[in-house]
């Protein structure tokens, strides 16, 4: 049964990866600290967006679940229970097992949790959205087709029900956000995971020449998300080596699937055809992508002259606990059950009236960006062979579970839940 937990979590991961890729754009204070001045403990109609309705009062909220985030310490069911409805456009294996890990959360937090899907159709999308504030549903996470997030917006004040982004941001035509999410900054992510190939470059081939590295990022040209990791792949690969520019090259799986299989076909081809380059730095935007190129460097016998790096990490996890050991060296991670947390977070304290969308996360605000919300960026750390079974097993210690179940000893200070916003925030 453990086994099947850690499978089962660890898949959970992987899905969520794979569907972030689709997402528009995307850590915090390990201690967010006080609200700003959060309201009376009170709720009525008519609250601004982002607000829950109803009159019904609230214990004073202590800082951590006033700013929007889970609190131990919190007595949440000496409050009146919540009623939150889980909304996803297409019922599946993802949005389910991430039902899964809002329900957790939702458990600790005295919420009635549900979820419903809307067969594909964003006409019943919508009109579901009236029906549950008609069934005493205080508020509503979202998970959409993106095109109607501003329908969305406009049906959730109508009825004067609280809502939240799940997966994707919330963005209009505009491409400005329509309300704060919590996510990724694929941009800084491909930082994160571009930094450990260069610096494993630099502590383990001293002596490679400028001119015999190379750099590939594997990408999918057609998605945002993973082109913006290449991205600052190129860009931190031309500021290490300048005059380089040339060594640094683009396996993009668009011309097949965005697979194993394709980035194999396509990362192979270039090692092939570059002779001259004896160190590979590999940037791969997910597992099976990362894999495939794995496969090519080893089977072109470049095995122990590249390392490879990726977002994501679930299927390099399963590897490693199988004991396979490949260029495949790290990967950027996040556990799915803290990636949901500031949903319902940020939930309860709109329905409680502490927070609003213009209120919450203020320190998580992109001031370079024309953007009127914030967007919190969740937290990632870089797998390696050596740290995971320890971050995993914080995660199983913060969370109060047994998901992952590697049991090595762990402090709760040991990682943070929420980091700081990036530099480019400042703006």
């Amino acid at each position: 049964m453990k086994k099947m937990k850690k499978i089962l979590a660890i898949l959970l991961a992987s899905l969520l990866m794979l569907t972030l890729f689709a997402a528009c754009n995307g850590g915090s204070d390990p201690d967010p600290g006080p609200a700003p001045a959060p309201a009376p403990g009170t709720n009525s109609p008519g609250q601004p967006s982002g607000s829950g309705g109803g009159d019904r009062t609230f214990l004073p909220p202590t800082p951590r679940v006033a700013s929007g985030f889970f609190d131990v310490d919190y007595d949440y069911f000496a409050n009146p229970r919540l009623k939150v409805a889980y909304l996803v456009l297409q019922s599946g294996v993802l949005y389910e097992m991430g039902a899964d890990a809002m329900r957790i959360w939702a458990d600790r937090m005295n919420i009635e949790f549900n979820m419903f899907d809307a067969n594909g159709d964003n006409d019943l999308y919508l009109s579901t959205i009236r029906t549950l504030a008609s069934q005493g549903y205080d508020g509503i996470i979202t998970d959409p087709d993106v095109t109607i997030y501003e329908r969305i917006k406009e049906v959730a004040e109508e009825e004067g029900i609280a809502w939240h982004a799940s997966m994707a941001p919330p963005r209009g035509a505009d491409d400005r956000l329509l309300a704060p999410a919590a996510g990724f900054d694929f941009y800084y992510m491909g930082e994160e995971i571009t930094q450990f190939v260069i610096d494993y470059a630099d502590d383990n081939w001293r002596q490679a020449r400028p001119e015999e590295m190379g750099m590939i990022g594997v990408d999918f040209s057609s998605s945002f998300a993973i082109t913006r990791r290449i991205d600052a792949a190129r860009d931190m690969w031309n500021a290490k080596y300048p005059g380089y520019e040339g060594n640094f090259f683009v396996a993009d799986t668009i011309v097949g699937s965005m697979n194993a299989t394709t980035a194999y076909e396509q990362v192979g081809a270039i090692l092939a055809t570059q002779p001259q380059i004896r160190y590979w730095l590999i940037v791969a935007a997910t597992d099976d992508l990362a894999d495939g190129a794995a496969s090519a460097a080893m089977d072109a016998g470049l095995g122990d002259t590249t390392v490879i790096s990726c977002g994501g990490g679930p299927s390099l996890i399963l590897q490693w606990d199988a004991g396979e050991v490949t260029p495949w060296k790290a990967a950027v991670f996040t556990a799915p059950i803290l990636a949901v947390e500031p949903h319902m977070g940020a939930m309860y304290a709109y329905v409680a009236g502490w927070q609003t969308h213009s209120s919450i996360w203020p320190d998580w605000f992109d001031h370079s960006a024309d953007d009127e919300y914030s967007f919190l960026i969740n937290t990632s750390y870089t797998l390696t062979l050596e740290n995971y079974k320890h971050y995993l097993s914080w995660v199983d210690l913060f969370v109060g579970m047994d998901i992952y179940g590697y049991g090595e000893p762990a402090q709760l200070d040991d990682f943070v839940v929420r980091g700081n916003p990036p530099a480019h925030y400042a703006g």
